[in-house]
């Protein structure tokens, strides 16, 4: 990876999705952060949490009904290491930056300036994140919804195959698996 073709820092911002892997992301960014600098990718957390607080600070959001005050000012901290960071490129990731308004967005990109911000959203096959979603919600709750238009997206993404024709993880309905 490189610096952007006019020579500005490029962070790439993962915005993931509910039960895409952005756990796996986290861990294996934290685990490899060492590596990763080595070879010029930064890694702006200082804890292998501090993605979570962050995000709830851009999001302005609670969870499970507490906001703790250690999140005030966490998106700003972690913008400004990116944008010190001495290498050409950055990655951040968090499945819960997929719910940021438009305003949080730009604010996002906006704290990264002057660096080149590409947005790298993954999913999976929609039969298999309906059914992991579900576990998912049973474990976990945010007082925040998202108001883009999920039930557009989802109508229209049903009626279409996977690349794959298969779930790429542990599937338990055989819709689109």
């Amino acid at each position: 990876m490189a610096e952007s073709a006019d020579g500005r820092k490029t962070v790439y911002l993962h915005v993931g999705a509910p039960t895409a892997g952005a756990a796996f992301l986290h861990r294996a960014l934290w685990a490899n952060r060492r590596r990763l600098a080595d070879a010029g990718v930064g890694h702006p957390v200082t804890g292998p949490n501090e993605h979570f607080g962050a995000v709830m600070d851009l999001r302005e959001m609670s969870w499970g009904g507490h906001r703790d005050p250690a999140w005030d000012g966490a998106w700003d901290r972690v913008a400004r290491r990116a944008r010190e960071w001495d290498g050409p490129t950055v990655v951040f990731s968090h499945g819960l930056l997929g719910g940021a308004s438009a305003a949080q967005a730009r604010h996002a990109v906006a704290t990264l300036e002057p660096a080149e911000v590409h947005v790298v959203f993954a999913t999976r096959d929609l039969g298999c994140s309906s059914s992991s979603t579900g576990r998912s919600r049973s474990a976990t709750t945010t007082t925040s919804r998202s108001s883009g238009s999920w039930t557009t997206w989802s109508s229209s993404a049903s009626t279409r195959p996977s690349r794959s024709g298969r779930c790429s993880g542990a599937c338990t309905t055989r819709s689109g698996c």
